[in-house]
């Protein structure tokens, strides 16, 4: 029963992944059509003077563009990810076992110096 659960509770965690990655792909998307009502509305208004319909990929590769640059930002300087990692590393049963096997081997090689 316990093997049961552990496969299961497996792979819904693999099925989350896989929807979280495919949610991060829907939010480009969806990215890029706000993008284009915002910019219709703004022609619609007499705001800008710009032909959206002709615009609209490379207005999107630009959008990807800044967000490409806005990602690396944040991971060069402002460290998000690595703190992000960090912190799922120490909610990791797995992770902080390796860990702890890990430090315990260093000792026994401290020792033995």
């Amino acid at each position: 029963m316990k093997q049961t659960m552990r496969k299961l509770r497996d792979g819904l965690m693999k099925w989350k992944i896989l929807f979280a990655r495919g949610a991060g792909y829907l939010n480009l998307i969806n990215t890029g059509m706000l993008l284009t009502i915002f910019l219709i509305q703004l022609k619609e208004r007499d705001i800008i003077s710009l032909d959206v319909s002709s615009y609209t990929i490379p207005l999107f590769i630009a959008g990807l563009i800044t967000l490409t640059i806005i990602g690396w930002i944040e991971i060069r300087f402002l460290k998000g990810y690595q703190t992000e990692a960090r912190e799922a590393f120490k909610l990791s049963p797995d992770m902080v076992e390796m860990k702890d096997k890990i430090n315990k081997i260093y000792e026994k090689i401290k020792e033995d110096e």
